[in-house]
C-alpha cells in the first residue's frame, strides 16, 4: 500500500493560444480551429525506469543519498502520435535533475528541439520556457521517421527517462507533472502528446491523456535503517520475511522494503514470494512499538505476516496467521474487531460461523483471536 505518492486523472485543455505557444506547433498563416473528443484516450504516467508500460498503481521508487538513478516517463493506451512536450517537476532538494536519456525511447531515432533542466537548456535549439526552474525537467522531442507518415506513429512505450542524483532523505516526495504552461489555465498539464504530419497548415490538436504521478522515498536498504531477518509458521507453512525497514519515531512514520518467501514444509516447495514496499505514514500507538501486516493471498485464507518493530531496542519479531484484515480495508479496523468479538466463543458448526474471524483457525473464536485483532488495531495492511 504505497503512500504519499498520489493518482491523477487530468484531461488536457487544448486553446488556440496553447497551440500556438507551444514548442511542437507548426507556424502558419492560416488557423483552424479543431474541436476535440472530452474522453481521454490513453495514460502518460511516472514509472520506474525497466517498466515498459505505466503500473497498475502509482509508483514509488526508492533510493539513497548519492545515489545516481532514473525515472521513466511512459505512455500507453494512446492514440498514435510522433512528438511530445514534457515537464515534470520533483523537489530538487531531494532528487536533483542531471539530464535525459531516450535510448529506450519509443519514438524512432528521436530529434530534441528543448531539453531543460533546472531552468537551464542543456540541448536543443528552442529555449526554456517560463515554467522551467528549479525541479523541473522539460523535454520536447520528435521522431526522426523519413516522410512524417502514419508509419511514423506510435502509441505505447516509454518515451525518455529523467536522470536525478538523490540529494536529500524523505519518506515521501511526490514526482508529478508541472501545470500552467504556453499560456494555460494554471491547473492544465503541461503534457502534450501530438501527432503532427508532413506538410499542415496547422498544427492538429494534441491528444488528451490522463496522468498518473509517482512518489520517491529514501532507501532503506542495506546500511539503512534497521535489518530484517525473521521467520514464522502456520499450519504447515513457513513464512522467511528480509529486508529493512526505518522509523522516524517523531513523526510516527515507517517505510522499509522487505521480501517474503513462504514455503510448504512437507514438500518444501516455495508457494508464495514477493517483495513489499512499506510506506506508512501515520502508525497510531504512542508506545515504542509499530505493528503492520503483509497480506500474503493464499488459498483458501489470505494470511497475514504480523510484523512487531521496537524503535527502544531495534527489535523485529513476527507471526503468521490469517489475516486480520479479513474485510481487505488496507487497515486492522473497527469492523474487524466487532466481527471477532461478536462471535466469540462461536465453533465451526455454529451458524454464521466466520472462518477467516478464526484467525489461529484452530476452529474455535476464542481469547487468542480477541486478544490478537486487540493488539493489531489500526495496523496499516500492504498487499
Amino acid at each position: 500500500m504505497p503512500v504519499g505518492g498520489r493518482h491523477s486523472r487530468a484531461i488536457l485543455t487544448v486553446v488556440l493560444g496553447f497551440m500556438l505557444l507551444s514548442p511542437l506547433a507548426v507556424s502558419s498563416a492560416r488557423v483552424q480551429t479543431v474541436v476535440q473528443s472530452p474522453t481521454p484516450v490513453g495514460t502518460v504516467c511516472i514509472a520506474s525506469a525497466s517498466a515498459t508500460l505505466c503500473p497498475t498503481n502509482p509508483v514509488v521508487i526508492t533510493g539513497e543519498v548519492g545515489d545516481k538513478i532514473q525515472v521513466a516517463v511512459s505512455i500507453q493506451n494512446s492514440s498514435i502520435f510522433n512528438e511530445f512536450d514534457v515537464f515534470v517537476k520533483a523537489d530538487p532538494s531531494i532528487i536533483n535533475a542531471t539530464g535525459f536519456d531516450l535510448s529506450a525511447s519509443v519514438l524512432s531515432s528521436p530529434a530534441i528541439s528543448t531539453a531543460c533542466v533546472n531552468g537551464h537548456l542543456i540541448r536543443g535549439s528552442i529555449a526554456c520556457s517560463p515554467q522551467d526552474g528549479p525541479g523541473i525537467a522539460h523535454l520536447t522531442a520528435a521522431a526522426g521517421c523519413a516522410g512524417v507518415t502514419l508509419a511514423c506513429g506510435f502509441g505505447v512505450g516509454n518515451l525518455f527517462n529523467i536522470n536525478y542524483t538523490v540529494v536529500g532523505a524523505t519518506l515521501g516526495s511526490p514526482i508529478d507533472f508541472e501545470t500552467g504552461c504556453y499560456g494555460g489555465l494554471p491547473t492544465t498539464p503541461c503534457v502534450t502528446i501530438q501527432f503532427i504530419p508532413a506538410n499542415i497548415l496547422c498544427c492538429p490538436p494534441p491528444d488528451l491523456e490522463n496522468l498518473q504521478t509517482g512518489t520517491f522515498v529514501t532507501g532503506p536498504s542495506n546500511g539503512n535503517g534497521t535489518p530484517v531477518s525473521t521467520t514464522a509458521s502456520f499450519e504447515g507453512l513457513t513464512a522467511r520475511i528480509v529486508g529493512n525497514i526505518l522509523v522516524n519515531s517523531t513523526a510516527r512514520t515507517l517505510l522499509g522494503t522487505l521480501s517474503v518467501t513462504v514455503d510448504n514444509d512437507t514438500s518444501g516447495q516455495t508457494i508464495f514470494s514477493k517483495t513489499y514496499t512499506i510506506l506508512a505514514t501515520r502508525i497510531l500507538r504512542s508506545d515504542p512499538l509499530y505493528i503492520f501486516i503483509l497480506a500474503i493471498p493464499i488459498s483458501p485464507f489470505t494470511l497475514g505476516g504480523i510484523i512487531t518493530f521496537n524503535s527502544a531496542t531495534n527489535q523485529v519479531s513476527s507471526a503468521l496467521m490469517r489475516n486480520p484484515d479479513f474485510t481487505r480495508a488496507g487497515i486492522v479496523n473497527i469492523v474487524d474487531a466487532t466481527d471477532v468479538f461478536f462471535e466469540f466463543g462461536w465453533t465451526s458448526i455454529s451458524p454464521g460461523f466466520l472462518p477467516q474471524a478464526d484467525l489461529d483457525g484452530d476452529g474455535i473464536i476464542n481469547i487468542f483471536d480477541a486478544t490478537t485483532v486487540s493488539y493489531c488495531f489500526n495496523a496499516p495492511v500492504f498487499s
